[in-house]
């Protein structure tokens, strides 16, 4: 874009919210504007480009067919990502919510074992499992 310049900052994504409804960050790239309801700030949005279906990981054999099948589980899930499906499930005697700052983050819980499930775009997954061998699960 002639005549303007850019600064890009990498930020894990509960800051990147926050300073961007402080007004400290003016683009906020490759966004779909369904992520950002619930935002003080509403921006402005390019039509939505692709996609992303949030996947749950885990290295338990069992078969979750509700929210409530996690109860008692500890899932860890991106600070600042909404999950629509699970947010009425985390709480007390719920689901155990674990917040992390990435889902790189995640994967390393998970293949150590700190962690029951995680939640994470099917793209992203498939990228991780694909460089690194010990996030196949």
């Amino acid at each position: 874009m002639a005549g303007y310049e850019y600064n890009f900052i990498q930020l894990p994504v509960a800051r990147g919210l926050m300073e961007f409804d402080l007004g400290n960050i003016d683009i906020e790239p490759s966004i779909n504007k369904k992520w950002r309801l619930y935002q003080n700030e509403v921006g402005l949005y390019t039509i939505p480009y692709a996609s992303s279906v949030e996947v749950l990981l885990g290295l338990k054999n069992k078969d979750i067919i509700t929210a409530s099948d996690l109860y008692g589980n500890m899932v860890g899930v991106v600070r600042g990502y909404r999950y629509q499906m699970l947010d009425d499930h985390f709480g007390k005697r719920k689901i155990v919510k674990v917040e992390n700052k990435s889902e790189n983050e995640l994967l390393t819980q998970l293949s150590r074992k700190h962690l029951d499930y995680i939640c994470i775009g099917d793209i992203t997954a498939k990228y991780y499992q694909l460089i690194n061998p010990k996030y196949r699960f």
